[in-house]
């Protein structure tokens, strides 16, 4: 099985700010993303130190983060031990490109809804199907995951079980288009050309 080389992962950046322009920074490195985990722990929604430490995060804070910035939890390219893995990274990246697709339609809005539960579990289900979109592209519908489980994790997005069970019947839908040959996200949608040329080495199904 061929692994994504890191000059793959960092050209793939490169080709998707095509699709959504934004700046990236690691996470860590960053004293405004305290404040931004010190809010969102404020309202609920996630615990300031998982916030931190175990997630990317894509924002756009007018006066306080622009432009629309991706903030890692890794460095793009770099592969440690017990860390990101170079294909996972490229998914993160798909994903994060959704949300800054979401974010230009519209800042404060999505600024606003993303602290509700609904909405929150909306905009993060069409960006999980990104990466459902990648694994399906290169091993096959077998590799996306059981769309219960995939909703499940919204609960860690402080979601309420409602609009996880939402979520559930969306990626279920979703992923049926998928099978089917479908493409169901901009993100991808922008994303397969260079998947099929630059990335082909790493694809195991036909």
């Amino acid at each position: 099985m061929a692994n994504p080389r890191s000059e793959t992962v960092l050209a793939m950046y490169d080709f998707m700010q095509g699709f959504e322009r934004t700046e990236l920074k690691v996470k860590s490195e960053c004293e405004e993303m305290v404040v931004v985990a010190s809010l969102l722990d404020c309202f609920g929604i996630i615990k300031k130190d998982t916030f931190l430490n175990d997630y990317t995060t894509t924002l756009n804070i007018p006066g306080l983060i622009e432009p629309t910035t991706i903030f890692t939890n890794f460095k793009l390219g770099v592969e440690v031990p017990g860390g990101r893995d170079l294909w996972t990274q490229m998914r993160t990246i798909a994903h994060e490109k959704m949300h800054a697709r979401q974010i230009s339609s519209g800042v404060l809005v999505f600024d606003a809804r993303y602290l509700e539960s609904p909405y929150r579990a909306w905009y993060e289900s069409h960006a999980f199907i990104v990466n459902c979109e990648m694994d399906n592209w290169r091993w096959g519908p077998g590799a996306m995951p059981d769309p219960d489980l995939l909703a499940a994790r919204l609960k860690s997005y402080a979601c309420k079980q409602v609009d996880i069970d939402q979520a559930a019947a969306t990626y279920k839908r979703l992923q049926w288009t998928v099978k089917m040959g479908g493409i169901v996200s901009e993100s991808f949608a922008a994303l397969k050309p260079f998947l099929d040329t630059e990335g082909a080495y790493i694809r195991e199904v036909a």
